[in-house]
């Protein structure tokens, strides 16, 4: 978490107080390419490609700077914030492993001498 600054009015500084709020450092964000791939962007500026979902789409994770800074880059289409229901997430996970798991076995059947 980053401390950032909220600014200072007369009636902060007449109480003395000085106003911030705390943002996180860095989040996942959907990132999309205007012409192409923004995996090269992403890890130039120190981001880390999570998962590539299209020829111009990916989810990363970026700082709260190079997020802010993607959204005025002319070669981003978009970049927004993305977030995930933990608990669903885990149990859509489950899934895909039980699926790849059935698939494995069913496929080790198949393929046994008789």
């Amino acid at each position: 978490m980053e401390q950032v600054s909220a600014g200072n009015s007369d009636i902060s500084r007449s109480f003395g107080a000085n106003v911030g709020i705390t943002v996180q450092s860095g989040g996942l964000s959907l990132v999309v390419g205007r012409d192409s791939s923004p995996e090269a962007l992403i890890q130039g500026a120190g981001g880390r490609v999570v998962m590539v979902l299209s020829s111009t789409k990916v989810l990363a994770y970026l700082s709260l700077s190079t997020h802010l800074a993607f959204q005025h880059d002319s070669r981003i289409a978009f970049a927004g914030p993305v977030e995930l229901d933990q608990a669903r997430f885990a149990h859509f996970v489950a899934m895909l492993q039980q699926g790849r798991n059935a698939g494995m076995q069913s496929s080790a059947r198949t393929t046994e001498p008789k």
